[in-house]
């Protein structure tokens, strides 16, 4: 069995026994050691804080993998910073999963070195990390491992890299 703790966002929530979805998912990432995954329906600018983390692990040599749906339809600032980045850092990679309509890709989650995973209804917005009120589960594990699978499995069903 999978040792697992209930993330929130929203005010009621966070302090209620439940950790906070946001302080959850940059704790990751600040220990990632080799790898970080981020999956996601949307990013916006509210999450280019949690992007320039995993960009200066990337600068370290940290793989990095970020699969978004349509990254066309994001705004201006997340796609620059998306696009861009697979550039500067070798150790990025970018999946654009779009295609035209026929299929999305809802997911949201974070994987950090294949040990430990947030899973859950929170997109990398305002509303998903802060105030809306969403439910994630944190996973250790063969869990976790197995979500880092799917997410390879995803990034390999991405129409483009960007």
């Amino acid at each position: 069995m999978t040792d697992a703790q209930i993330v929130v966002t929203g005010e009621e929530l966070v302090g209620r026994g439940h950790r906070g979805f946001e302080p959850v998912v940059q704790e990751m990432i600040e220990g990632a050691r080799s790898e970080v995954q981020l999956v996601a329906f949307v990013f916006t600018p509210a999450a280019i804080g949690l992007l320039d983390m995993v960009g200066g692990l990337a600068d370290r040599g940290v793989q990095v993998t970020i699969v978004v749906n349509r990254l066309e339809k994001l705004k201006p600032e997340v796609k620059t910073w998306l696009k861009e980045a697979p550039r500067r850092w070798r150790s990025v990679k970018i999946g654009n999963f779009s295609s035209g309509g026929k299929r999305e890709l809802h997911a949201k989650l974070c994987v950090v070195d294949r040990k430990r995973a947030v899973v859950g209804s929170a997109n990398f917005t305002w509303g998903g990390l802060v105030s809306n009120y969403e439910v994630g589960v944190e996973l250790h594990g063969e869990s976790a491992w197995k979500l880092a699978v799917l997410v390879d499995e995803l990034l390999a069903m991405c129409s483009t890299k960007a």
